[in-house]
């Protein structure tokens, strides 16, 4: 069983939390809407335990580091071959100062 969020409005939080779906939001310094979301959920046990079962799925779903790690790969495998920079110690090794000319 998970355990439905209850969170500020704000940012990140906003953006991960689905009012009424899968937790609930108040805006932030709103102590008496923090209140009433804590009332509601004592209240009704049962939409308690839906929001924190779609709390729960959608973690396991998304934001597993597993998932996360092959969304990088992913990425990364589309992008093209970066060509390496020319490093000074690879200038000095082929003989060639700075200004272009052979050592």
């Amino acid at each position: 069983m998970g355990r439905p969020p209850v969170a500020p409005a704000y940012g990140p939080l906003q953006e991960a939390i689905c009012e009424g779906q899968d937790g609930l939001l108040f805006q932030p310094g709103d102590e008496a809407g923090l209140a009433r979301c804590l009332r509601d959920l004592v209240a009704d046990p049962e939409r308690r335990r839906a929001l924190g079962a779609a709390a729960r799925r959608k973690v396991l779903s998304c934001h597993q580091w597993v998932h996360n790690a092959q969304a990088v790969l992913e990425l990364i495998a589309q992008e093209p071959p970066m060509k390496r920079p020319r490093l000074a110690d690879d200038a000095v090794r082929s003989g060639q100062a700075q200004s272009g000319r052979r050592i």
